[in-house]
């Protein structure tokens, strides 16, 4: 770091002192890394010795239950934050936000409700998810919403100083998860965690156009290719959530009917 420092601050760029900071530089980043790593194994070790992180840790099931009350929680208070908002600012864009909460907080909540049953009945699950694939339909309304108010009003989410660089990182690392948790929990063959995974690469997508508008508010300098991208982009998600519900919907409407049929059970052991 000091040599670094003494070349950029001094001008050095093309001397050899230049060449010594920059491999310097490279060896203690592939050692700093290195060391990270292994600290990060000696701390996951140190969690599992607690009983609760550790069930959480190796529990799937477990972990998206959590996950589904975490994420009520948060969205529940949006949704009251947006609509008090709304109604005090006469604000559409914060109404149509509440509505948008509003819709996950019901999904949510009602998916919270079928996995504490204590007795699994996969043709209730079935149904329970196609239902999420319908709500999905309705969250397209919001998202709709959303995009009109937030291209025509230039509406943004902002953030302020360099935490906008967090809330990308964010962003980026909450859609990547949501595709890594459709893939890992199909192996459960439980509809109602597959349909929670879902939702959650649902709102992925509406963060990622959020983050867009803020990137655009807080380093577009007002551009004319803004409004073209965000309306590209929006088009986009909505689209995306849209073939996300009909899948949904398609495979619920299979699966009850195989289930209807006999060709399936529809008891199974909690």
């Amino acid at each position: 770091a000091l040599t670094l420092a003494v070349v950029f601050t001094g001008g050095l760029e093309a001397t050899a002192l230049a060449y010594v900071a920059y491999g310097i530089s490279a060896y203690t980043t592939a050692a700093a890394v290195l060391r990270v790593y292994r600290l990060a194994k000696r701390g996951k070790a140190l969690l599992h010795k607690n009983p609760f992180l550790h069930k959480y840790l190796t529990e799937m099931d477990y972990r998206a239950e959590i996950s589904l009350y975490l994420s009520l929680g948060i969205n529940i208070f949006y949704a009251l934050y947006k609509a008090a908002a709304g109604i005090y600012l006469h604000s559409v864009w914060s109404g149509t936000l509440a509505f948008y909460y509003m819709v996950l907080s019901t999904v949510r909540f009602l998916l919270l409700h079928s996995v504490r049953g204590k007795e699994r009945r996969l043709l209730q699950e079935y149904r329970k998810y196609r239902f999420c694939g319908y709500m999905l339909l309705v969250l397209t309304v919001a998202i709709t919403g959303i995009g009109i108010c937030t291209i025509a009003s230039e509406k943004a989410v902002n953030y302020p100083g360099y935490t906008i660089y967090a809330a990308a990182g964010y962003t980026f690392y909450n859609a990547g998860a949501a595709i890594a948790n459709i893939l890992r929990y199909r192996k459960l063959k439980n509809p109602l965690y597959t349909a929670s995974k879902v939702i959650a690469l649902a709102t992925a997508l509406v963060s990622i156009f959020f983050l867009q508008t803020a990137m655009f508010a807080a380093f577009g300098d007002g551009a004319a290719w803004q409004k073209p991208m965000n309306i590209g982009t929006g088009a986009g998600v909505f689209v995306l959530v849209a073939v996300l519900s009909l899948l949904m919907i398609r495979h619920g409407s299979r699966s009850i009917a195989a289930l209807t049929s006999g060709s399936l059970q529809t008891d199974m052991p909690a």
